[in-house]
């Protein structure tokens, strides 16, 4: 019933694992966050003592890394369902205000009939200058959720709502020096902060949807909730490849769309990169643990302690295979159900539109993302009904305004798959 069309210059990658939506965490409520903890546990401890054993059985090591894969993606899905719930906006309950009210009954009333509101309400749910209803906050709110939900970007960087076309903000690259000096002795100039200006411009993301009349009449449907669930994932899937991988040509300028540069020869403007040590993968033996304790440490103590992975499925895969000098696996699965999974003690995050392990790909990022990465919202999400389009059906062009960019280059480093 639905089609949506999404602007943001080159087509979405292809998808490292399977296709991207959000993860339901099916099992999680079918038998409790405790039960799927336990599984996994059981899971991590059998995959271990097969991994340990003389001769690994290759079928059972995968089966169970697909097990352990999909009981953890449950126990994520659940906690962010849960943290979705707490900070959510309820729409019609008992705390809304009548003005929140006036604006829902007006957009349904667009939405299903179009029916234009009232000279009084235009002016706070109506765009004249732009056209198109502006979305109700709770419809907001929901497009919002689910873009927090499945966008990895979103959970990790700082996000910024704006009411203007960009966002500029100054950085620091080099602090003051100071020197010491005796009681007597001349106190000469120090130099001082070099302040670098950044400035984030939103690209225009859009969505059409359609319906029939016949389902929009329906008194049974929700139109905020039909509207905003399918926006939702379909935003979330371009702004995911865009935060990752986006150009910035009226798009976020993605992480890994930066000049890179060996870690010894860092310079404010690039991105610093650990090399693996193989041309085409990982060092062998323990060598590739080492790669991950070097890129982890190539962040300032200020950042790391705040620091987090990120890589796709297939990466962590391969990562969780890994030990250190004493044979201890460094990947280690949730121990609570609002506990993550850690690499080295630090949080994990997955992406699928991360770069898989392949000669010269950037595969893995460690850094404090929320220092590193900035992504601006432009206020105001608008819709447009279009029912001549196509007869009997209603199209909603939906609009909102995104964009992204690295804003501290000091706070994340990448690991390169090649050779020293």
């Amino acid at each position: 019933m639905t089609k949506t069309a999404l602007l943001g210059g080159a087509a979405a990658p292809a998808l490292a694992t399977r296709p991207r939506g959000m993860v339901s965490p099916i099992r999680a409520e079918a038998n409790g966050p405790a039960a799927v903890l336990a599984e996994l546990q059981r899971a991590w401890g059998e995959f271990q003592t097969e991994i340990n054993s003389r001769v690994p059985d290759a079928g059972k090591v995968a089966a169970l890394e697909s097990t352990i894969s999909s009981l953890q993606a449950s126990i994520d899905a659940n906690a962010q369902a849960m943290a979705a719930l707490r900070t959510g906006i309820g729409g019609g309950g008992p705390s809304e205000t009548a003005e929140a009210r006036a604006h829902r009954e007006a957009f349904v009333a667009y939405a299903r009939a179009g029916t234009m509101p009232s000279p009084e309400a235009r002016a706070t749910s109506f765009n004249e200058g732009d056209g198109g209803f502006l979305v109700t906050p709770e419809m907001d709110s929901m497009i919002n959720r689910v873009l927090a939900n499945t966008v990895a970007m979103r959970g990790l960087a700082n996000v910024r709502p704006i009411g203007s076309a960009s966002l500029k903000s100054f950085t620091s690259v080099g602090g003051a020096s100071a020197r010491w000096a005796g009681e007597d002795e001349d106190k000469t100039e120090t130099s001082t902060p070099r302040l670098v200006e950044i400035e984030i411009t939103p690209g225009e993301l859009y969505g059409e949807p359609c319906a029939t009349q016949w389902f929009l009449d329906d008194a049974a449907v929700n139109v905020e909730a039909w509207l905003g669930d399918e926006l939702g994932i379909s935003f979330a899937e371009a702004e995911e490849a865009a935060f990752i991988s986006g150009d910035g040509v009226k798009k976020p300028r993605g992480l890994l769309a930066y000049p890179v540069v060996d870690n010894s020869n860092y310079a404010w403007g690039s991105v610093g990169v650990i090399r693996s040590g193989n041309a085409g993968g990982f060092a062998s033996g323990t060598g590739g643990t080492d790669r991950l304790i070097d890129l982890q440490h190539a962040l300032k103590a200020g950042y790391r302690n705040n620091g987090t992975w990120l890589m796709n499925d297939l990466v962590m895969a391969s990562i969780r295979k890994f030990k250190d000098g004493q044979g201890n696996f460094i990947w280690q699965p949730s121990i609570a159900a609002d506990v993550p999974a850690t690499l080295l003690g630090k949080p994990v995050a997955t992406s699928d539109y991360m770069p898989s392990v392949a000669s010269g790909n950037l595969p893995i990022a460690f850094g404090d993302f929320n220092r590193a990465y900035r992504i601006v919202d432009r206020v105001g999400t608008r819709v447009l009904r279009n029912p001549f389009k196509q007869n009997g059906r209603v199209f909603f062009y939906t609009t909102k305004r995104v964009g992204g960019g690295i804003v501290n280059f000091e706070a994340v480093k990448l690991l390169q798959i090649a050779a020293d």
